[in-house]
Protein backbone atom coordinates (compact mmCIF):
# COMPACT_ATOMS: atom_id res chain seq x y z
CA UNK A 1 0.00 0.00 0.00
CA UNK A 2 0.79 3.13 -0.72
CA UNK A 3 2.57 5.66 1.68
CA UNK A 4 1.05 8.74 0.22
CA UNK A 5 -1.81 9.83 -2.38
CA UNK A 6 -2.26 12.36 -5.39
CA UNK A 7 -5.06 14.40 -5.02
CA UNK A 8 -6.19 16.69 -6.68
CA UNK A 9 -7.16 20.07 -4.37
CA UNK A 10 -7.41 23.99 -5.00
CA UNK A 11 -5.13 26.05 -3.29
CA UNK A 12 -5.34 30.11 -2.26
CA UNK A 13 -2.35 31.74 -2.83
CA UNK A 14 -1.95 35.77 -2.93
CA UNK A 15 -5.60 36.12 -3.61
CA UNK A 16 -6.10 33.91 -6.17
CA UNK A 17 -7.46 29.94 -6.34
CA UNK A 18 -5.82 27.46 -8.62
CA UNK A 19 -6.19 23.82 -9.07
CA UNK A 20 -3.20 21.70 -8.41
CA UNK A 21 -1.87 18.40 -7.72
CA UNK A 22 -1.07 17.51 -3.37
CA UNK A 23 0.37 14.50 -2.41
CA UNK A 24 -1.46 13.36 0.97
CA UNK A 25 -0.59 10.91 3.09
CA UNK A 26 -2.21 8.01 3.55
CA UNK A 27 -4.23 6.56 6.92
CA UNK A 28 -5.44 3.03 7.43
CA UNK A 29 -6.01 0.86 9.76
CA UNK A 30 -4.66 -2.14 11.50
CA UNK A 31 -6.59 -5.17 13.46
CA UNK A 32 -4.27 -6.40 16.17
CA UNK A 33 -5.12 -9.72 17.63
CA UNK A 34 -3.30 -10.93 20.43
CA UNK A 35 -3.78 -15.06 21.70
CA UNK A 36 -6.92 -14.92 19.78
CA UNK A 37 -8.23 -11.93 21.08
CA UNK A 38 -8.96 -9.05 19.38
CA UNK A 39 -6.66 -6.23 20.97
CA UNK A 40 -6.96 -3.25 19.41
CA UNK A 41 -7.49 -1.15 16.00
CA UNK A 42 -4.65 1.47 15.46
CA UNK A 43 -5.37 3.90 12.65
CA UNK A 44 -1.91 4.38 11.26
CA UNK A 45 0.02 4.72 7.77
CA UNK A 46 0.43 1.57 6.19
CA UNK A 47 4.17 0.13 6.65
CA UNK A 48 5.97 -0.96 9.23
CA UNK A 49 3.39 -2.74 10.94
CA UNK A 50 4.89 -5.96 12.23
CA UNK A 51 7.07 -3.21 13.94
CA UNK A 52 4.31 -1.53 15.56
CA UNK A 53 2.74 -4.73 16.51
CA UNK A 54 5.55 -5.70 18.56
CA UNK A 55 6.36 -1.80 19.78
CA UNK A 56 2.38 -1.76 21.11
CA UNK A 57 3.37 -4.48 22.99
CA UNK A 58 6.10 -3.48 24.65
CA UNK A 59 5.01 0.15 25.58
CA UNK A 60 2.04 -1.14 26.80
CA UNK A 61 3.60 -3.74 29.21
CA UNK A 62 2.36 -6.98 27.63
CA UNK A 63 5.56 -8.09 26.80
CA UNK A 64 9.33 -7.70 28.12
CA UNK A 65 11.38 -8.64 25.11
CA UNK A 66 11.80 -10.56 21.78
CA UNK A 67 11.75 -13.44 24.10
CA UNK A 68 8.11 -13.04 24.69
CA UNK A 69 7.29 -13.47 21.11
CA UNK A 70 6.08 -16.39 20.41
CA UNK A 71 4.37 -15.95 16.54
CA UNK A 72 3.67 -13.28 13.90
CA UNK A 73 1.86 -13.47 11.53
CA UNK A 74 0.87 -10.28 9.10
CA UNK A 75 -1.98 -10.50 6.57
CA UNK A 76 -1.25 -7.36 4.24
CA UNK A 77 -4.45 -7.26 2.16
CA UNK A 78 -6.50 -7.41 5.46
CA UNK A 79 -4.37 -5.31 7.34
CA UNK A 80 -4.28 -7.80 10.25
CA UNK A 81 -1.46 -8.60 12.20
CA UNK A 82 -2.12 -12.19 14.68
CA UNK A 83 0.48 -12.50 17.66
CA UNK A 84 0.80 -15.17 19.94
CA UNK A 85 2.70 -13.84 23.43
CA UNK A 86 3.87 -15.53 26.42
CA UNK A 87 1.40 -15.01 29.21
CA UNK A 88 3.01 -16.23 32.37
CA UNK A 89 2.84 -12.51 33.41
CA UNK A 90 0.03 -11.23 31.38
CA UNK A 91 -3.71 -10.94 31.86
CA UNK A 92 -5.11 -9.83 28.57
CA UNK A 93 -8.57 -10.02 30.40
CA UNK A 94 -7.66 -7.49 32.74
CA UNK A 95 -5.38 -5.44 30.28
CA UNK A 96 -8.76 -5.18 28.01
CA UNK A 97 -11.21 -3.57 30.73
CA UNK A 98 -8.68 -0.93 31.84
CA UNK A 99 -7.86 -0.01 28.00
CA UNK A 100 -11.64 0.01 27.69
CA UNK A 101 -11.60 2.80 30.96
CA UNK A 102 -9.51 5.12 28.45
CA UNK A 103 -9.26 7.02 25.59
CA UNK A 104 -7.69 6.72 22.36
CA UNK A 105 -4.54 8.68 21.21
CA UNK A 106 -4.09 10.89 24.25
CA UNK A 107 -5.01 8.71 27.67
CA UNK A 108 -6.56 9.57 30.70
CA UNK A 109 -4.31 11.93 33.17
CA UNK A 110 -5.98 10.09 36.39
CA UNK A 111 -5.22 6.78 35.16
CA UNK A 112 -1.51 7.69 34.11
CA UNK A 113 -0.80 9.46 37.78
CA UNK A 114 -2.55 6.39 39.47
CA UNK A 115 0.23 4.26 37.73
CA UNK A 116 3.02 6.44 38.33
CA UNK A 117 4.67 4.80 41.41
CA UNK A 118 5.10 1.21 38.83
CA UNK A 119 6.47 3.54 36.78
CA UNK A 120 10.42 3.78 36.80
CA UNK A 121 13.80 3.31 34.99
CA UNK A 122 17.17 2.60 35.88
CA UNK A 123 19.32 5.31 37.15
CA UNK A 124 22.60 4.46 35.71
CA UNK A 125 25.46 5.79 34.06
CA UNK A 126 26.03 2.74 31.71
CA UNK A 127 25.05 2.66 28.08
CA UNK A 128 25.10 5.55 25.33
CA UNK A 129 24.01 9.15 26.69
CA UNK A 130 24.38 11.58 24.15
CA UNK A 131 26.58 14.83 25.23
CA UNK A 132 24.05 18.08 24.03
CA UNK A 133 25.87 19.07 20.89
CA UNK A 134 25.34 15.37 19.38
CA UNK A 135 21.77 15.50 20.60
CA UNK A 136 21.27 17.99 18.66
CA UNK A 137 22.82 16.54 15.52
CA UNK A 138 21.08 13.88 16.02
CA UNK A 139 17.61 15.44 15.74
CA UNK A 140 18.75 17.33 12.59
CA UNK A 141 19.20 13.76 11.30
CA UNK A 142 15.93 13.05 12.04
CA UNK A 143 14.30 15.43 10.28
CA UNK A 144 16.60 15.14 6.63
CA UNK A 145 15.40 11.64 6.61
CA UNK A 146 11.71 12.07 7.26
CA UNK A 147 10.77 11.34 3.59
CA UNK A 148 7.10 11.14 4.70
CA UNK A 149 6.84 14.17 6.08
CA UNK A 150 8.55 16.40 3.44
CA UNK A 151 6.12 14.56 0.61
CA UNK A 152 3.20 15.22 2.53
CA UNK A 153 3.71 17.59 5.88
CA UNK A 154 1.03 15.26 7.30
CA UNK A 155 3.12 12.80 9.50
CA UNK A 156 5.61 12.40 12.72
CA UNK A 157 9.11 11.04 12.86
CA UNK A 158 10.59 9.29 16.09
CA UNK A 159 14.00 7.01 15.69
CA UNK A 160 16.16 5.44 18.29
CA UNK A 161 19.84 6.45 18.08
CA UNK A 162 22.60 4.48 19.92
CA UNK A 163 26.17 5.91 19.50
CA UNK A 164 26.68 5.72 15.74
CA UNK A 165 24.25 7.17 15.31
CA UNK A 166 20.24 6.59 14.12
CA UNK A 167 19.42 3.08 14.18
CA UNK A 168 15.93 2.64 13.60
CA UNK A 169 13.51 5.24 11.87
CA UNK A 170 9.48 4.91 10.94
CA UNK A 171 7.44 7.68 9.95
CA UNK A 172 3.28 7.60 10.86
CA UNK A 173 0.07 9.61 10.70
CA UNK A 174 0.41 9.24 14.74
CA UNK A 175 2.92 10.27 16.90
CA UNK A 176 2.44 7.77 19.21
CA UNK A 177 2.65 5.21 16.27
CA UNK A 178 5.71 6.42 14.63
CA UNK A 179 7.41 5.56 18.59
CA UNK A 180 6.07 2.05 18.88
CA UNK A 181 7.33 1.44 15.55
CA UNK A 182 10.80 1.89 16.47
CA UNK A 183 10.64 0.06 19.78
CA UNK A 184 9.28 -2.61 17.66
CA UNK A 185 11.87 -2.65 15.75
CA UNK A 186 14.63 -2.86 18.33
CA UNK A 187 12.65 -5.81 19.98
CA UNK A 188 12.61 -7.28 17.16
CA UNK A 189 16.56 -7.32 16.50
CA UNK A 190 17.13 -7.84 20.47
CA UNK A 191 18.65 -4.38 21.31
CA UNK A 192 19.07 -3.05 24.80
CA UNK A 193 17.33 0.00 25.02
CA UNK A 194 20.01 1.41 27.40
CA UNK A 195 22.35 1.64 24.18
CA UNK A 196 19.81 3.69 22.65
CA UNK A 197 18.06 7.58 22.95
CA UNK A 198 14.37 8.07 21.76
CA UNK A 199 13.73 11.07 19.53
CA UNK A 200 10.71 12.21 18.08
CA UNK A 201 8.91 15.30 16.20
CA UNK A 202 6.11 15.21 18.50
CA UNK A 203 4.65 16.45 21.68
CA UNK A 204 6.18 14.94 24.60
CA UNK A 205 2.86 13.74 26.50
CA UNK A 206 1.94 11.87 29.61
CA UNK A 207 1.59 8.26 27.04
CA UNK A 208 4.56 9.20 25.06
CA UNK A 209 6.51 9.50 28.35
CA UNK A 210 5.23 6.07 30.01
CA UNK A 211 5.83 4.25 26.01
CA UNK A 212 9.91 5.04 26.80
CA UNK A 213 9.38 4.51 30.45
CA UNK A 214 7.75 0.93 30.18
CA UNK A 215 9.60 -0.09 27.34
CA UNK A 216 12.86 0.46 29.68
CA UNK A 217 14.16 3.62 27.28
CA UNK A 218 15.88 6.40 29.87
CA UNK A 219 16.68 9.23 27.64
CA UNK A 220 13.92 10.92 25.26
CA UNK A 221 13.83 13.99 23.38
CA UNK A 222 11.68 15.87 21.11
CA UNK A 223 11.59 18.83 18.39
CA UNK A 224 8.57 19.77 20.67
CA UNK A 225 7.05 20.83 23.77
CA UNK A 226 6.45 18.13 26.72
CA UNK A 227 2.98 18.87 29.26
CA UNK A 228 2.90 18.94 32.32
CA UNK A 229 2.17 15.43 33.51
CA UNK A 230 5.07 14.18 31.38
CA UNK A 231 7.58 16.18 33.14
CA UNK A 232 6.04 15.15 36.40
CA UNK A 233 6.78 11.36 35.36
CA UNK A 234 10.14 12.29 34.33
CA UNK A 235 11.26 13.53 37.83
CA UNK A 236 9.71 10.90 39.60
CA UNK A 237 11.03 7.97 37.20
CA UNK A 238 14.42 9.82 36.76
CA UNK A 239 14.09 9.95 32.53
CA UNK A 240 16.12 12.51 30.89
CA UNK A 241 14.20 14.56 28.91
CA UNK A 242 14.65 17.19 26.61
CA UNK A 243 12.21 19.37 24.30
CA UNK A 244 12.41 22.24 21.74
CA UNK A 245 15.70 20.52 20.19
CA UNK A 246 16.20 23.08 17.21
CA UNK A 247 19.60 24.62 15.93
CA UNK A 248 21.52 24.94 18.42
CA UNK A 249 19.60 25.21 21.86
CA UNK A 250 17.14 23.02 24.14
CA UNK A 251 15.54 22.81 27.08
CA UNK A 252 16.05 20.39 29.97
CA UNK A 253 13.07 19.66 32.04
CA UNK A 254 14.00 16.07 34.35
CA UNK A 255 17.05 14.36 34.62
CA UNK A 256 19.48 16.80 34.15
CA UNK A 257 22.01 15.51 36.74
CA UNK A 258 22.82 12.92 33.42
CA UNK A 259 24.23 15.61 31.41
CA UNK A 260 27.78 16.10 31.66
CA UNK A 261 27.90 20.04 30.49
CA UNK A 262 25.66 20.50 33.90
CA UNK A 263 27.93 18.39 36.18
CA UNK A 264 28.81 20.37 38.77
CA UNK A 265 31.32 18.18 40.84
Amino acid sequence: MARFEEKEIVRWESGQAKRISDDIVVESSLDLVVNDRALVTLMCSPEDQRALSVGYLRSEGLIEGREDLNEINYEPEEQLVEMRIKTDSVDLETYLAGKRALTSGCGNARAVVEKLGDLEIEETEAGFFPEIPRLTELMKELQIRAELFKKTGGSHTAALAGPGGIDYLAEDIGRHNAVDKVIGKSVIDGRDPKELVLLTSGRLSSEMVSKAIRSSISKVASRSAPTSLAVRMGRITGLAMVGFVRGGRLSIYSGEKRFKELDSD
